[in-house]
């Protein structure tokens, strides 16, 4: 989380000194333009990858970068990261989540986020998902000590593989990392 904050220090500072906007060729038909909004690259093949900052909703967002043949991609840290617009709506996500990281890479999709709800309702909440939704539900439990446990849980979905890992968060409270792993086409 600190890398982030850096991160995003960095492209404050950065769009306080470039106020303007500033278009710079790279050479075979790369373009860079650097605004007060972020950073735009602009592909020889016309494709556009950007870097944003959100100071208001203390949010980076990361859009094109990695992008393939099958899709588009789109990272998001921070506590205003939002949900993938094609993530599963039926997946639990706790009443007072505050989603700090999100992904979406061709359809591969990463939520991560805070609750206050103790670790063990947000592990049995998934259970009871999985085992009602999924095929093939998966729990395991690591403990190290007394004082940390952490739940893995997987199923098959009809949309394809879910995971979600549930641990203690280090100043209290639970962290979830939910994956979306959709089925291919063969």
């Amino acid at each position: 989380m600190k890398k982030v904050w850096q991160l995003t220090v960095l492209m404050g500072l950065l769009v306080v000194l470039l106020a303007g906007c500033i278009h710079i060729p790279l050479g075979d038909g790369n373009k860079l333009k650097l605004s007060k909004d972020g950073l735009e690259f602009t592909d020889a093949d016309g494709g556009k990858h950007s870097i944003t900052l959100d100071e208001d909703e203390e949010t980076v967002r990361f859009q094109g970068f990695g992008e393939g043949e099958e899709g588009e991609s789109e990272w998001m840290f921070g506590t205003g990261a939002d949900v993938p617009d094609d993530f599963p709506k039926d997946i639990p996500i706790m009443k007072d989540a505050m989603i700090i990281q999100s992904m979406n890479i061709n359809g591969e999709m990463m939520v991560m986020y805070m609750t206050e709800e103790p670790v063990e309702h947000v592990s049995d909440t998934f259970r009871d998902y999985l085992e009602q939704n999924g095929e093939s539900a998966e729990r395991s439990e690591l403990s190290y000590g007394e004082e940390y446990t952490a739940y893995h849980h997987a199923a098959e979905m009809t949309y394809g593989r879910l995971i979600a890992e549930v641990f203690p968060g280090e100043e209290g409270g639970t962290v979830v990392i939910v994956t979306v792993v959709q089925q291919r086409e063969e």
